[in-house]
Order: structure tokens, then sequence, then C-alpha cells
């Protein structure tokens, strides 16, 4: 996707990148919850607060650049310093933090145990 963009054809690099996370979210993941499963290892599509806010606003964020149909390089920025929020908001928090945030009525399940 990179280097089509950078060969000037957005078009083609947009709908790799956006097809790929499309593919792994619909196929990759169900697949790997099916996966564990089957080898018995504890491993569900429960996202925490956090996890699903980031997803949302990525959505957002990406609809908002794909809408025009066109773009330029501060959209391009305006993605890379989200990006880079999300990382360091992440590293900030910690992941045991993360773990502790829950969406209202989605309790963890006492017989599953995590490390």
């Amino acid at each position: 996707a990179v280097l089509m963009a950078w060969h000037g054809r957005v078009g083609i690099s947009f709908g790799v990148a956006i097809g790929s996370s499309i593919q792994v979210a619909l196929f990759v993941l169900p697949c790997a919850v099916l996966f564990a499963w089957a080898v018995g290892q504890p491993l569900d599509l429960n996202f925490k607060l956090y996890t699903t806010a980031a997803v949302f606003v990525s959505v957002i964020l990406v609809s908002s650049v794909v809408r025009s149909g066109r773009v330029n390089w501060l959209e391009g920025l305006f993605l890379l310093i989200a990006y880079l929020m999300f990382g360091f908001s992440y590293l900030w928090l910690r992941p045991a933090a993360l773990d502790e945030v829950q969406m209202p009525g989605m309790e963890s399940h006492p017989s599953r145990v995590h490390p």
C-alpha cells in the first residue's frame, strides 16, 4: 500500500489498506478464536473499552479521509499523528490497567483465567 501511494496510485493504496483491515476483522480474528478454542486456549472477542474506543475513532478518522476521494499530505499527517497517539496512549496506560477498564455490563467470566 505504501509503495502504491509513493508512486501516486492512491486509489489502489486505499483499496489494499482498507481491504486488508476488513479481511483481518472479518476472517482472521474469528479463525484465531476458533483455533484457540480447538487447542484449548482462552481467547474471545470480548474487547475492553479502550480497544473498542480506539477502533471506533479509527473508523471515524479513516471514513472522514476516504469520503472525499482525494487526499493530501495534511490528511496523511493527521492519520499518522492519530496512529502515534493511539500507540503512546497504549504504552502510557499499560496493558494491565487497560484490562481493568471494562464496558458496562461486560463482566469477566469467572471460569476464564487470564495470565
